[in-house]
């Protein structure tokens, strides 16, 4: 019965809500069974627990990209990568995801300071000169 070890690995969050790797094994079991939501929710507990900022970063964009993906929920998509970008706005899907967001949502506010986050992060001279010189996407 395929529900079997998903009712077990639930009931260990239960038991061991503090567990990483307990909330990671539910991560990926929630998404091979298509709980989507419950995914999302194991993904952020992960990086809620990871003291390691690479842990954190991934775990919050595979919650955000299920929660905007398949979920459709675009507050949650938003918390997630919002709390990505502040561990590495350098990652480009967190990056391009968000900025779409603020464009969409016409928050010219967030998207400029998204792009002086990201701007005061690179080194490269030619990225830097790309990132300032490119045009703006029209925002509302």
């Amino acid at each position: 019965m395929p529900w079997r070890p998903k009712i077990s690995w639930s009931g260990a969050t239960h038991a061991h809500p503090t567990h990483l790797v307990v909330q990671r094994t539910l991560a990926e079991l929630c998404e091979k069974t298509s709980d989507f939501a419950g995914a999302a929710e194991a993904w952020e507990a992960v990086a809620t627990l990871s003291g390691v900022p690479e842990h954190q970063l991934d775990a919050n964009h595979r919650a955000s990209v299920i929660w905007l993906d398949h979920v459709k929920d675009v507050v949650r998509g938003r918390a997630t990568l919002e709390t990505a970008a502040q561990v590495d706005v350098r990652h480009h899907d967190v990056f391009t995801r968000l900025q779409g967001l603020y464009v969409a949502g016409g928050e010219r506010e967030a998207l400029a300071s998204l792009l002086e986050a990201r701007i005061a992060t690179v080194r490269d001279p030619d990225e830097r000169i790309e990132l300032e010189n490119h045009p703006r996407p029209n925002v509302g």
